[in-house]
């Protein structure tokens, strides 16, 4: 999953349906390749992201969440939710940051506290630093460096899915 994301990186939205091609540098309107394959051709798409690249690893639905539920709708606290539910997900604080591993799916605060998702690229343990790749932010896929917390920008707590075996990361 997380190759897949990182071939994606440099990915931008188009303006519209014209543009899923991910090279208009200037699009704005969340037209992606993501939303069509999901079946939401310009919805927020940092979700379906994550789930269009689990699916290209052959993730099972079950495992990471698929398009088809409302969950994986660009609506972290349904993510939240689901993955609670699961039994995977815990919030990011100095007691699990050296449980969280590359493969995880983070929920960052945007504004909102399970606004936006990404997945873990590297961990720092030492300084708490996570490095993520993450879509929709700044309209295009993109690597990032977080911290976890409730502010702004920071890591609030992250989904670690049972993956069948290391290739599924």
């Amino acid at each position: 999953i997380v190759n897949i994301a990182k071939s994606q990186i440099g990915y931008h939205e188009g303006n519209n349906a014209d543009e899923y091609h991910g090279t208009n540098t200037s699009g704005g309107n969340n037209y992606t390749e993501y939303g069509r394959w999901a079946g939401n051709k310009n919805g927020a798409w940092c979700g379906f992201f994550v789930s269009w690249c689990a699916h290209q690893a052959r993730i099972p639905d079950d495992i990471v969440i698929s398009s088809n539920t409302n969950a994986s709708r660009g609506n972290g606290q349904k993510m939240h939710d689901w993955y609670s539910n699961l039994g995977v997900y815990m919030d990011l604080n100095s007691s699990t940051i050296s449980t969280i591993s590359v493969g995880d799916i983070v929920l960052i605060n945007n504004g909102t506290i399970y606004g936006h998702i990404g997945l873990v690229e590297t961990v720092d343990y030492a300084s708490g630093i996570v490095h993520t790749i993450e879509g929709n932010w700044s309209n295009a896929v993109v690597r990032k460096t977080r911290t976890y917390g409730n502010s702004n920008g920071n890591i609030t707590g992250f989904a670690h899915p049972n993956y069948v075996s290391d290739d599924n990361l």
